[in-house]
């Protein structure tokens, strides 16, 4: 009799491993989905090489219904990267930059000073192990013209 448990154990276990792979491909595979929002053009930024520029993530401006702080207490983690005009490869944004020119506080990025080369799309993403989503915001850098005077 103990010889006929054993197989019927063993189907049990083999159902109970495929079954744990099964759950956890389908875990994975949602985790790496991000609801991308694409090109958020009525948030575009402009700014004169030079100046200073910043960019809030528009996810916790119009979008969501909880702020930065809530996002970050629920486990929610919000980055940044780029895709620099004429280039096809996003990458994340340096934060910690040797020059310390371009910083984050909470859901913006500053640009201290911005420059000519910063000039493209960049992408904040909100995520956790279950959720993401993401939105890019163009950002133009022009030279100033020194003949040109603008008052704000």
């Amino acid at each position: 009799a103990r010889e006929r448990a054993l197989p019927g154990n063993r189907m049990k276990c083999w159902f109970l491993l495929v079954s744990l792979c099964t759950c956890n491909v389908i875990a994975v595979t949602a985790s790496e989905h991000c609801d991308d929002w694409g090109e958020d053009l009525t948030k575009r930024v402009q700014a004169y090489s030079g100046e200073p520029a910043r960019i809030k993530c528009p996810l916790f401006q119009d979008f969501e219904r909880y702020s930065y702080s809530m996002a970050h207490s629920a486990g929610l983690t919000l980055m940044w990267y780029w895709i620099g005009q004429g280039k096809n490869l996003e990458e994340p944004i340096n934060i910690r930059h040797p020059e310390g020119r371009i910083s984050k506080k909470n859901d913006t990025i500053w640009f201290r000073p911005a420059l000519l080369n910063d000039t493209g799309n960049y992408t904040c993403m909100l995520r956790n192990t279950t959720y993401c989503r993401k939105v890019a915001v163009p950002l133009e850098v022009i030279e100033k013209d020194p003949n040109y005077c603008v008052s704000r």
